[in-house]
């Protein structure tokens, strides 16, 4: 199943400071990170995000992802023509 949402799995989150604190809250506390994230994106509750069907989770997880990545290359492209 891991190989439809490949894109979310790739990467591992960016840690500037390896060993440092975000790479503990990674760690710890990735998934309620991510489950804030559907829930943000979905408007609807914590716990509702929690509930949801895996299949739709992982589709907004890889929506989250890619949108994260895309508007980071606009502002890169946008840096860039400024220049």
């Amino acid at each position: 199943m891991d190989a439809l949402f490949k894109g979310l799995f790739d990467e591992p989150i960016q840690d500037d400071n390896p060993g440092g604190s975000s790479n503990w809250f990674g760690e710890h506390y990735d998934w309620i990170y991510s489950t804030a994230q559907v829930a943000e994106h979905e408007r609807i509750t914590l716990d509702e995000a929690f509930n949801r069907p895996t299949l739709q989770y992982l589709g907004d997880l890889s929506y989250i992802k890619a949108k994260a990545r895309h508007e980071a290359d606009l502002i890169k492209e946008q840096q860039r023509k400024h220049k």
